[in-house]
């Protein structure tokens, strides 16, 4: 979460698009990944989490960092109406 917010900012109040792999949901299971999704939102205060089940993750922990290939991650990030 300190990633997320030092990228982002303060989460609170705000809407969240996440992207969250498949594998990692088979291999916690559904309650499981319900429960971790669950906590994350109760952790950044968001108002509302969109999203979906991904294959493959593709992206940086640094901004304007390198994008590299994750596996069995749950990839998030602040969305902005703009």
């Amino acid at each position: 979460m300190q990633g997320l917010t030092e990228i982002n900012g303060d989460l609170s109040g705000r809407e969240m698009v996440l992207f969250y792999c498949a594998g990692r949901r088979l291999h916690l299971g559904l309650d499981a990944a319900a429960g971790e999704l669950s906590e994350f939102g109760q952790l950044s205060r968001a108002a509302a989490m969109a999203g979906a089940l991904s294959l493959g993750e593709i992206g940086s922990s640094l901004r304007w960092g390198y994008p590299l290939f994750h596996n069995a991650t749950l990839v998030a990030m602040g969305w902005d109406k703009g």
